[in-house]
């Protein structure tokens, strides 16, 4: 059996089971970038976490974390979604 048609049993069983899932997203917002116009900094940062988000495989049995860095570079906050089975942070 192939790893994908593997993967996909353990989601079934994984979803028959009522389990929830969580994404959480935390992000700082009082660093420079935020001064001008918070919104717009919220926004960009959001974007590009969805553009990443299209194309990651969110039914990878392990976790998935971002780093979310504002227009500066500077290190803001995290996406993740925990592994199956365990709590978030």
């Amino acid at each position: 059996m192939r790893t994908n048609e593997k993967r996909n049993e353990r989601l079934s069983a994984h979803h028959q089971k009522g389990d929830v899932v969580l994404a959480t997203i935390k992000i700082q917002m009082d660093s420079d970038a935020f001064h001008e116009s918070a919104s717009a900094e919220l926004a960009r940062i959001l974007r590009n976490l969805a553009d990443c988000v299209v194309m990651a495989d969110l039914n990878d049995p392990f976790d998935r974390k971002m780093m979310l860095r504002d227009s500066n570079g500077n290190l803001v906050g995290q996406f993740l979604i925990p592994a199956r089975g365990t709590d978030a942070p």
